[in-house]
């Protein structure tokens, strides 16, 4: 098999017979498309105007697509602290865009959050970038957070175990002793000297079931798939800890 990568603006994609064009040009059968959030409504039509086979990756569509199961994600998270014995654990993100500008992940994991702790018995508590926070750093808004009188001992980020780690011990607390810190990322990462507890999002393994799903829809071009959702799990570090135990570095 061949595979040719491009990347095209959307001036080019929303533009008629653009696409069957590039597709005759480079002699390709398909395409495997990693355009995931805005994405131009016009560029959908035309694709499946022209009925080409198309699977888009880490894009949460109806059929013919491919993503991480985010969703699952943030009860991963929340579960692995629970079972640490924290009780008061918060989410945390810092996503500055519009809603309907959004990846589907940064409404997946904090539903997945919020559904964990209800069915723990427990209150989600959520800290989200408001419309008075327009201009902060994302590390000014954690360590605001973080210095409130009633901090939580655990949270789950969206992403930046880092910088929650770091605004953690600027706000004068001792990680993971005095909070522990579950995020996202691609792989695990470290920070503080340590690894990190991470939620990791299986790219390697969705671009493996991208490829299968366009194999399949060459095969047989008539019809749609059913979206194929990849699990999460999470690689235990040394980011979290049972609630005043663990290593403290500050």
């Amino acid at each position: 098999m061949n595979l040719m990568i491009a990347k095209l603006p959307d001036e080019k994609l929303t533009r008629e017979g653009f696409v069957p064009k590039v597709l005759r040009e480079w002699m390709a059968d398909g395409l495997l498309i990693n355009y995931n959030r805005t994405i131009p409504e016009r560029m959908i039509e035309l694709i499946e105007g022209h009925q080409i086979s198309a699977v888009w990756i880490n894009c949460k569509r109806d059929a013919d697509c491919v993503y991480p199961d985010d969703f699952g994600g943030g009860p991963a998270a929340t579960d692995h602290l629970l079972k640490l014995g924290h009780r008061d654990v918060a989410y945390m993100e810092f996503s500055a865009g519009k809603p309907s500008q959004r990846h589907y992940s940064e409404t997946d994991r904090r539903a997945g959050y919020e559904q964990a702790m209800r069915q723990a018995g427990l209150m989600p508590r959520v800290y989200a970038r408001g419309p008075a926070d327009r201009g902060r750093s994302k590390l000014d808004l954690a360590i605001g957070w973080l210095s409130q009188p009633q901090r939580p001992t655990a949270v789950v980020a969206y992403s930046y175990t880092g910088l929650v780690q770091h605004a953690a011990v600027l706000a004068g607390l001792r990680p993971p002793r005095e909070l522990s810190v579950v995020s996202f990322a691609d792989r695990p990462t470290r920070s503080l000297g340590r690894r990190d507890t991470t939620v990791v999002v299986p790219a390697g393994a969705v671009g493996e079931r991208a490829v299968e799903m366009l194999m399949a829809k060459l095969e047989s071009p008539d019809g749609s798939l059913e979206p194929v959702v990849v699990p999460e799990v999470v690689s235990e570090g040394e980011a979290t800890a049972p609630p005043g135990r663990g290593p403290g570095k500050g």
